[in-house]
């Protein structure tokens, strides 16, 4: 199931997170994974960047992957 809320507390779900919110979000430890899609804006870069450091930081494993659409592979 797909649970939308602010309020990760009142869902029985751990796992998986999809953030999208600036903030790291309270609780998000209790999942299995969590998933940020951050856009080539800088306004979305700058809190994308503080939220990896405090997970890297405190030693959670991260993949990032570089999510691009070539003009020419745009399709019709």
């Amino acid at each position: 199931p797909l649970i939308i809320t602010e309020d990760l507390e009142s869902i029985p779900q751990e796992g998986c997170l999809l953030n999208l919110g600036d903030q790291v979000p309270p609780g998000f430890s209790r999942f299995a994974e969590v998933i940020e899609i951050v856009s080539n804006a800088q306004q979305d870069k700058e809190p994308a960047r503080d939220r990896y450091k405090f997970y890297r930081d405190r030693g959670y494993p991260l993949d990032n992957q570089r999510i691009t659409q070539d003009s020419e592979d745009s399709g019709p």
